[in-house]
Formats: C-alpha cells, structure tokens, sequence
C-alpha cells in the first residue's frame, strides 16, 4: 500500500494539467513547457487543525514553557533556574523579565522563555479554591499547593496537555484556510 504524505499532496489534488508527472522536457511539446500552470496544491491549515498538528512558532512555546516549569519546579540546572527571579508579589508565578541594554540582548534564552512563561501561566494553572467548604482555611487565605494544579505542584504531564489544548485553539482562530498574526501569537 502506497501513501503520499500529507505536506507533498494534501488530500486532494488539483493538477491544471493532464501531464502533470510527464517531467521530461523531451516528452512536451513547447508550449506546454512553457505554459503557466498553477503549483498551488492546498491549503496547510485545514490539515494542521485536522490533524491536531502544531506550527513551529507553537512548538517553540510548548517546549520552552514546558522547560521553564521543569526549571522551575526541579530547580535544577541550578545556574539557569537562579537567573530565572519570581516577581516580588509571588501569588500569580510571574517571572521578571531580565533586564537588557542592547536589542540584540533581547534574542536569549531567558527574555523569550520569562515572556512566555508570563504570557500563558494564568491561562493554564487552575485558580484556588476560595470557597468555605475548600480546603482553604475560614481566613480565605490562599495556602501554595492545596488546591491541586494551581501552582508549581502541577504535573509537567497535565501543564503541557493544557498548553497544547490552548495553543491549538490559536491555530483555529481566523479563517478557516489562510493563516494569520493570531495564529501564531504567543498567547
């Protein structure tokens, strides 16, 4: 059984010509060698979406998002996880943005992954359990890691599920056919 892969053909295919694989300049005549033809086959997007595949700029997030946590939570290479500061108010696991002087400065490691961090932690830790019959004390104090998934207690497992989740819902936004800047945008 043969099958053409996905990103070559797509599931249909739209040929503008009877000798499409006739390739051979010799087997042609001039002027079908030289008439226009359309080499568009399909659009990507569909096929992304049906098939729950995720862009490159989407990958990048995943993957470094998901290292920060491991950072984070297993504080280990201990000379990353110690230039990676918490922002002072610590409830919300936002991280400082290092500082920079020069744009190329802005390019590394941890400008791109602080800025990730901070842009999709909210969207995929669970809020805390404010009820009475919670497990938060009668002073409606939030105590780290009680309520489960709310914090760096969450697994790396269920932390990239839900980024990934979230992120394939960017890539569904806009046009059904045509990408666009939202697509693509870190959260």
């Amino acid at each position: 059984m043969h099958t053409n892969p996905i990103w070559t053909f797509g599931e249909s295919y739209s040929f503008d010509h009877p000798e499409y694989y006739t390739t051979c300049a010799r087997t042609r005549t001039y002027e079908d060698h030289t008439s226009l033809k359309s080499y568009s086959l399909e659009h990507t997007k569909p096929l992304f979406n049906k098939y729950k595949l995720l862009t490159l700029q989407n990958i990048y997030t995943l993957r470094t998002s998901v290292e920060v946590l491991k950072i984070l939570k297993y504080q280990s290479p201990s000379s990353i996880y110690e230039n990676l500061k918490q922002c002072p108010r610590g409830k919300n696991l936002k991280l400082i943005v290092p500082q920079y002087k020069l744009d190329i400065s802005k390019n590394n490691f941890f400008v791109h992954s602080v800025n990730l961090w901070n842009s999709c932690i909210e969207k995929i830790l669970d809020p805390p359990d404010l009820s009475n019959s919670g497990k938060c004390n009668k002073l409606m104090l939030i105590i780290p890691g009680l309520t489960r998934n709310s914090d760096l207690t969450i697994s790396v497992g269920i932390f990239r599920n839900r980024l990934e989740h979230i992120l394939l819902e960017t890539q569904n936004l806009g046009i059904r056919t045509d990408w666009s800047k939202e697509n693509f945008s870190s959260m």
